[in-house]
């Protein structure tokens, strides 16, 4: 699942069969390269002021396209969340962040990030290389710093979404790989 996809959704009470709000902030640890909480915008009345619960992952019942289902509103918990949360990076700081490889190549700046629903462990980061170049996706393995105000990538390897399923890789300094920089993601030469 991406994250932009992620926030949003409604958090639902499943004991109650009740809304409580919507999720507005995602927490990542960059540690352990995986959403640890979220926050939510609590439905509120008109005489109850808005606030925002942090409920930690290990709460979350399921997770799918149109909602959060959490067991019950005993089950809005953040204390893991709460307990780590000066070590946590919010996925909107996240967004636009530059992604640079270990020998200093600029790639381009994060749109997203891609976790799995079950583990919520995150599984690649999504970035822009240009403004008309598309996306490229980094598998999180290759990420060497992940909490910095740039985001570090091994200048090893890098995953290239060249299309549908393709799942390409090569090396940074491949002599098949282009020079044209802003078409760096669908621009592979065969060898």
């Amino acid at each position: 699942m991406h994250a932009h996809d992620f926030k949003g959704l409604a958090v639902i009470a499943a004991a109650e069969g009740e809304q409580l709000g919507t999720v507005a902030r995602i927490y990542l640890d960059p540690d352990a390269r995986a959403i640890t909480g979220f926050a939510f915008n609590a439905a509120h009345g008109l005489l109850q002021p808005e606030w925002s619960p942090r409920v930690d992952m290990t709460h979350v019942q399921s997770l799918g396209p149109d909602a959060v289902i959490v067991g019950s509103k005993d089950d809005v918990q953040g204390d893991r969340t709460d307990e780590r949360f000066p070590d946590l990076v919010e996925f909107d700081d996240l967004v636009g962040r530059p992604m640079l490889t270990t020998a200093g190549e600029s790639l381009g700046k994060v749109t997203d990030i891609v976790f799995d629903d079950q583990t919520f462990e995150v599984a690649e980061i999504e970035i822009s290389p240009g403004r008309f170049a598309g996306r490229v996706t980094e598998r999180i393995e290759d990420v060497v710093d992940f909490g910095g105000d740039y985001l570090m990538i091994a200048t090893r390897t890098r995953h290239l979404d060249v299309g549908p399923a393709s799942g390409q890789e090569q090396t940074l300094d491949d002599p098949n790989r282009s020079s044209n920089r802003g078409g760096r993601n669908a621009d592979l030469r065969d060898a």
